[in-house]
């Protein structure tokens, strides 16, 4: 599989890492080397919220791919609620790649400019697939992008929009 693994130039900033609870389809805690603990969430993907359609379904099938295990983390910046923004590697596969592949998360398209022009490459191509195959959430008839949903319970908003 050519896309969504790691390359050499980001092995040199990986820290490995033991997940230790999926909060949802996009944060996870994690115990670092040193056993300090974290809160993660994963670079350039949204995954619904536990309350939308596929929320669960997401945070199962991240759970299914990286629950107790050991992940490589390359972490980008820390997020207005304290979280670290990070790739997280699963024998060197970019799981927000596999999250999007599936169709359990959104490629993030207002954080892409923290992408690699490969990896909005890549993430695009992802996304797309999987609208058109109907996988995931793009099987769901009322899907509503997570920033949307939001910011409508934020301001009591029922109109959607996509």
């Amino acid at each position: 599989m050519a896309f969504g693994i790691l390359t050499v130039s980001h092995a040199a900033q990986l820290q490995r890492a033991v997940v230790i609870r999926v909060h949802d389809g996009d944060t996870v805690s994690v115990s670092r080397s040193g056993g300090e603990l974290s809160r993660v969430r994963l670079a350039g993907i949204d995954a619904p919220e536990l309350s939308q359609p596929y929320g669960k379904h997401a945070r199962i099938y991240l759970e299914s791919l990286i629950g107790g295990k050991n992940v490589d983390l390359n972490c980008i910046k820390k997020d207005r609620y304290r979280r670290s923004v990070c790739q997280i590697f699963r024998h060197d596969e970019d799981l927000s790649l596999v999250m999007v592949r599936a169709g359990a998360a959104w490629w993030y398209r207002k954080y892409s400019f923290e992408q690699s022009v490969h990896d909005r490459v890549q993430f695009e191509n992802a996304e797309a697939a999987a609208r058109a195959a109907g996988s995931g959430l793009w099987a769901v008839s009322d899907s509503v992008a997570p920033w949307i949903w939001r910011s409508q319970r934020v301001r009591g908003d029922n109109a959607v929009e996509r």
